[in-house]
């Protein structure tokens, strides 16, 4: 798994929860930027394969609800438009998004990566808080902070 990061060791690596890829189109918010200023260094913009194929999958669920619809195609394409690595790692069978990404982002931190998981989910928020992963989230639904422990 570290294969995939090592050129990127001396970055700041920012994992994107899909519910943060959404941001923009929900609620007009230009997280890039956001996280650009209050993060300082390199910044990687990290997708995991399983977070895209989530999005798809919901997609694909959600297909009479046509405003999400909407919102979920402008989402990828700004996400697209923007430089970002796609680690094409996924999920076991059984393993739920959320634990996934915690594994993984547990994993980068102990290997001395600068993790930081960007998301708005609460559980996976208040997860990642409590084993001392940086949490990137948006507050107020105007504005993108973060809670960093490194």
């Amino acid at each position: 798994m570290l294969n995939h990061f090592r050129e990127l060791k001396d970055h700041q690596l920012i994992i994107l929860d899909a519910n943060f890829i959404l941001i923009p189109s929900q609620f007009g918010i230009d997280y890039i930027e956001g996280i650009k200023a209050i993060i300082p260094g390199k910044l990687s913009f990290i997708v995991f394969s399983t977070t895209i194929e989530e999005l798809i999958s919901k997609k694909q669920r959600d297909k009479n609800r046509i405003k999400f619809q909407k919102q979920l195609e402008l989402s990828l394409q700004i996400l697209k438009n923007q430089q970002y690595h796609e680690i094409p790692l996924r999920r076991k069978e059984n393993e739920k998004v959320d634990t996934f990404l915690l594994k993984i982002c547990q994993d980068l931190t102990n290997n001395d990566y600068k993790v930081h998981l960007a998301t708005n989910d609460k559980e996976l928020r208040s997860a990642a808080r409590q084993s001392g992963i940086n949490v990137i989230y948006m507050r107020q639904k105007k504005k993108i902070v973060s809670d960093r422990y490194d």
